[in-house]
């Protein structure tokens, strides 16, 4: 059971000031209303929204479906005749990758 909030994430605006970007979860908890992940900022002291802290929140709104789409195709085809196969390189990559998501590295 991986320790971060669940997916999926969406882009909201921050309750403090409407002009930042956060990142927001559906509070499971509760049954209900959003949780806020993070607030995204696009440079130091940056008060209003920028193409960077939009890119910025895409990214990590996305993390929690790109952490199971690597997974997945770590593990696709274990057991089967199917199998996607990755270089020595790239499949340490991937596992370096979750291991830092997971908070292992």
């Amino acid at each position: 059971m991986s320790k971060h909030t669940a997916g999926p994430w969406f882009i909201g605006v921050s309750s403090d000031d409407d002009q930042i970007h956060c990142i927001d979860a559906f509070d499971i908890s509760r049954g209900r209303g959003n949780l806020e992940v993070c607030k995204v900022w696009g440079t130091v002291n940056d008060t209003e929204e920028s193409d960077q802290s939009k890119a910025n929140a895409r990214l990590i709104a996305a993390a929690p479906e790109l952490l199971e789409a690597l997974e997945v195709v770590l593990n696709a085809g274990r057991g089967t005749s199917r199998r996607i196969i990755l270089d020595a390189e790239d499949e340490a990559l991937a596992r370096a990758a979750i291991a830092r998501a997971r908070g292992e590295a």
